[in-house]
């Protein structure tokens, strides 16, 4: 299994205090990073403390006002390439994401999209996953079609953050399960990843490998999906075979449900519509393992 791993950043949540203030002008707010910390064999380590971690807004220290261990809900939306290329994979790729599925807890809300050039809504957002379940099941003959996952993307990162779930801090994921040849789009990967920096959701992707393919294709899909995960502080991962497919599969939500919450009100108020990049740091364990962390490239700050 070929594994590649999202960058050093983080995922924000800003709100608004309540005060009024000069027009283009944040008021204090508290930034939430969902950040996921991994040994070299990518393994999630889950007892790094507060005082370990180092944050930084646009190379600026900040102080980490809030930060938890504790397991918090998922929110996820299964996006499913159902495209003609994926039809020989089509049972395997349907087995793996009903693996997902079937790891979901009560308090978690799943649902289901698919996609080939057009993008369907098959399952809304739901603790019950019978109904999802069937519908995977339903796609075993539908595989067809030309694929267009940036506008599935953008399709499903409006879902997913519309979606009000009881939990606040509920971690809001799109698992995009593709082979990330992407032909048919109106939208450009620039323009996704705009649309990230303003939302809180992550992307966790499985990429379809299962036949040597040296292209030019294979390589920009290969590149796209690294992109949009490191941008969203997620990551991908690239299955050559059903076995390794349903071994991600059994691993990615307890992957999602291992993640801190830090947060930090950044130094300075800003203008809406800015940019900020963020990075979280962490100094090497006193047995001088290497440890990597991984959380989103930076937001853009929106005012809501």
């Amino acid at each position: 299994m070929i594994l590649v791993v999202a960058c050093l950043v983080g995922l924000a949540t800003p709100s608004i205090g309540a005060l009024q203030q000069p027009q283009n002008v944040q008021s204090k707010r508290t930034v939430h990073l969902n950040v996921l910390v991994t040994d070299l064999q990518n393994r999630p380590l889950t007892e790094v403390k507060q005082e370990e971690f180092s944050v930084f807004e646009d190379d600026v220290p900040q102080t980490i006002t809030y930060f938890s261990k504790s397991e918090r809900p998922l929110v996820y939306c299964l996006l499913m390439d159902t495209s003609g290329s994926l039809k020989p994979v089509i049972n395997p790729l349907i087995d793996s994401a009903k693996i997902i599925v079937n790891s979901s807890k009560p308090a978690d809300a799943a649902a289901l999209i698919a996609f080939n050039e057009m993008a369907d809504l098959l399952a809304e957002f739901s603790s019950e996953t019978g109904a999802l379940l069937r519908s995977l099941d339903d796609l075993r003959t539908q595989a067809r079609g030309s694929t267009a996952v940036l506008d599935a993307l953008f399709l499903a990162t409006e879902y997913v953050t519309k979606y009000q779930p009881a939990d606040t801090l509920s971690r809001r994921a799109i698992i995009l399960l593709t082979d990330g040849q992407d032909r048919e789009n109106y939208y450009k990967t620039d323009e996704i990843k705009k649309i990230l920096r303003k939302e809180n959701v992550q992307i966790f992707a499985v990429g379809i490998r299962f036949k040597e393919d040296s292209s030019n294709q294979k390589q920009r899909a290969s590149k796209l999906l690294q992109e949009l995960t490191q941008e969203t502080g997620g990551q991908v991962f690239f299955a050559t075979s059903s076995k390794e497919l349903q071994s991600v599969a059994g691993d990615l939500l307890n992957r999602l449900r291992s993640q801190y919450i830090i947060g930090y009100k950044p130094v300075a108020d800003s203008p809406k519509n800015s940019y900020h990049k963020v990075k979280v740091a962490i100094a090497d364990a006193a047995s001088h393992d290497k440890r990597i962390v991984i959380t989103r490239t930076g937001y853009t700050l929106t005012g809501k």
